[in-house]
């Protein structure tokens, strides 16, 4: 499998998988949040987002 075939099998599987969720953060806000979020040990914003959320359903049941 080339380079190219594997990049559009991942596309694919991930299209397949998974769902974008597009969420909107004013400018000024942004390095705070990103800020925030290394300090709880995150370096990525959709890891945070994901815990956040499995924290909140957990909080509802």
């Amino acid at each position: 499998m080339n380079d190219k075939e594997r990049t559009d099998y991942k596309r694919e599987y991930n299209k397949d998988t998974y769902k974008t969720v597009k969420v909107y953060i004013r400018e000024e806000e942004y390095p705070a949040i990103i800020e925030h979020m290394k300090t709880r040990g995150y370096t990525k914003l959709s890891g945070y987002i994901k815990d956040l959320i499995t924290k909140d359903m957990k909080t509802e049941s």
